[in-house]
């Protein structure tokens, strides 16, 4: 996406040891998690995220057994209205979300 930090998102995927990230559009990012291929979906952008975009495939992967959160591990909030108040999100399988976590840390905070 044009509102991505695509630098980090390798940065991140390199400490992770997985392959280079992927580009893809719509609710097809959550559907390749949630079908089990790709361990994770990373948002680092600049502009909080639309509900109508996150709100379904985060039903999606967690119903699948995965988790999304927020670039520090909290639950996304889905009553703010038109945004889920977060710029920075991440969806994964569920069991490299804390090292996904720790990585971020490591590689996109100052």
């Amino acid at each position: 996406s044009a509102h991505s930090s695509h630098g980090a998102h390798s940065q991140i995927a390199e400490r992770l040891k997985l392959q280079p990230p992927l580009r893809m559009d719509s609710q097809c990012k959550f559907g390749v998690v949630a079908r089990g291929q790709a361990s994770l979906y990373l948002r680092l952008s600049d502009r909080e995220q639309k509900i109508w975009d996150i709100a379904p495939g985060t039903l999606v992967v967690e119903e699948a057994g995965g988790q999304v959160s927020d670039s520090e591990g909290r639950p996304l909030c889905f009553s703010l209205g038109r945004t889920v108040g977060v710029r920075e999100l991440l969806a994964s399988n569920g069991t490299i979300h804390g090292q996904t976590l720790e990585a971020i840390a490591a590689c996109h905070r100052p």
